[in-house]
């Protein structure tokens, strides 16, 4: 069975960084309702579908409806306390809350990263634009050892040394 994003809630479209806060913002809502009113399965159960999709489609990985048992699940299967499970579900919605800011943490030094690299590489030159920049450099060079040739040679009639006759050798290379 193919999942799509829309059977896993917001968790299919966690890659944007707005649904993710989003996420964390439902979490967070669910952590306090439940501290401040106790479990409701039916208000909480919403949250949770909206956050992870339809509890009866397969998810990716495992979320809070695993630690999320109603009060007839708890008696069937022999669950803790009530009390109990409402500590390890705000334990659990804790830690995924700390697991999707650590993600967000992540994304935005990805995106960070990614960003400067675009930066970069919108410097570099075009070929035609490289080719040109690499001719300038090639003539400027030639016109420094020309100048420095000068100069050497003004250095020595100054200082009463002989001084050969300027040498000058002209190439080209044809590309072909």
């Amino acid at each position: 069975m193919e999942l799509v994003e829309s059977d896993l809630g917001l968790m299919g479209k966690i890659h944007n960084p707005d649904v993710l806060r989003h996420c964390v913002q439902l979490l967070d809502q669910l952590w306090k309702q439940i501290q401040t009113d106790g479990l409701n399965y039916g208000l909480d159960n919403r949250i949770l579908e909206e956050i992870y999709g339809d509890h009866g489609k397969n998810r990716l990985s495992k979320d809070l409806y695993e630690s999320y048992a109603s009060e007839e699940e708890r008696l069937r299967k022999g669950h803790a306390s009530p009390e109990q499970c409402r500590t390890n579900i705000l334990r659990g919605i804790s830690d995924e809350i700390g697991r999707l800011s650590r993600d967000h943490g992540a994304w935005a030094s990805v995106q960070a990263t990614r960003t400067q690299l675009e930066i970069v590489c919108r410097n570099v030159p075009d070929e035609p634009g490289l080719d040109r920049l690499l001719r300038y450099e090639a003539s400027l060079e030639r016109s420094f050892e020309r100048t420095l040739s000068q100069f050497e040679r003004l250095q020595r009639m100054r200082l009463g040394q002989t001084v050969l006759p300027k040498l000058e050798v002209h190439h080209s290379v044809s590309r072909g």
